[in-house]
């Protein structure tokens, strides 16, 4: 397992969640077709079938790289995201 692999799973499983407990990634990508392409192949090694269950969007692809505002505006659009039961959209894709 790559050290990107390693890490996207570190942090849940060190919370002692399972796969079925994810219920919704803010992926990092910016719409960029490779960059995609290789977060949603990393997302499906990690959670398996349970990949394809999960609700995936990403912010970055509608602000653009915040650079240090990203820190705060990832886990606060992401936890917006869950209180209010909505996904934010994700352009171009």
């Amino acid at each position: 397992m790559g050290q990107a692999l390693r890490y996207q799973w570190s942090r849940p499983a060190k919370a002692g969640l399972m796969p079925a407990d994810i219920g919704y990634i803010n992926a990092h990508g910016t719409c960029a077709y490779l960059n995609d392409k290789s977060e949603i192949a990393a997302n499906k090694t990690v959670f398996a079938e349970q990949a394809y269950k999960i609700p995936v969007c990403s912010t970055k692809s509608t602000t653009g790289h915040l650079l240090g505002a990203s820190a705060q505006w990832k886990p606060y659009s992401a936890q917006m995201a869950i209180i209010n039961n909505i996904l934010p959209p994700t352009n171009n894709y």
